[in-house]
């Protein structure tokens, strides 16, 4: 999807600003809380842009408060953002702009090693990739990767796809489906519910170890 040039500078104010406010939270503010809680670091915060809603643009008002995860390119910069709510009653996660595959910039380094992850949450990418040194995507859910047949093309050419899949029964069938269609692909067994909840139980040289790397 080819994107305007005005479209990706407010994507990209967008997500400045908000990275900038997130900056300057106190450690006891709840987005900034929750990510520490999350074991995602001021470092890796920066890394990724995280950023939190602070009302200035009028499109994004509903969602003050809320985590902005920024789905960044190499080339194109920020193509699109997603927010996690933090409290109340509704959907976690939610994005005004049309679905993609997050942290692609990771392929790149994927290319190098010959072996990618692929997981459901933006999160668990972050830890993957920015905590355990694992290159990683994230793939919101088997009916996305379903409705978008063209994806499994970016994977078939490493030596090893490894699917790092949520515990409960859509997490599973992803994993499944993804088992099916890629012949190098193959499932890493967690200790937990999802990867960021195994890196809090196990840490980061206990999930290289897992996935064989």
């Amino acid at each position: 999807m080819r994107l305007s040039d005005e479209f990706r500078r407010s994507l990209a104010t967008a997500a400045g600003g908000y990275q900038n406010t997130l900056a300057f939270h106190q450690p006891g503010s709840p987005a900034l809380s929750y990510l520490l809680g999350r074991g995602i670091d001021e470092e890796v915060i920066a890394a990724y842009r995280l950023g939190v809603v602070d009302g200035t643009i009028h499109e994004h008002a509903s969602y003050q408060g809320w985590i902005c995860i920024p789905y960044l390119t190499r080339l194109g910069g920020v193509v699109s953002l997603k927010f996690r709510r933090l409290s109340g009653d509704g959907s976690k996660y939610i994005s005004p702009y049309p679905t993609r595959i997050y942290n692609t910039m990771a392929l790149d380094q994927a290319e190098r090693l010959g072996y990618v992850a692929i997981c459901e949450g933006e999160f668990d990418a972050i830890v993957l990739d920015g905590l355990c040194g694992i290159p990683a995507v994230a793939i919101p859910g088997v009916e996305t990767w379903k409705a978008h047949p063209e994806w499994v093309e970016l994977f078939r050419g490493f030596q090893r796809v490894m699917i790092f899949a949520d515990q409960d029964e859509p997490g599973q069938d992803m994993a499944k489906r993804i088992l099916r269609e890629l012949d190098t692909a193959e499932l890493v067994s967690l200790p937990a519910k999802d990867v960021n909840e195994s890196y809090l139980a196990v840490g980061a040289d206990k999930i290289r170890e897992m996935a064989g790397v």
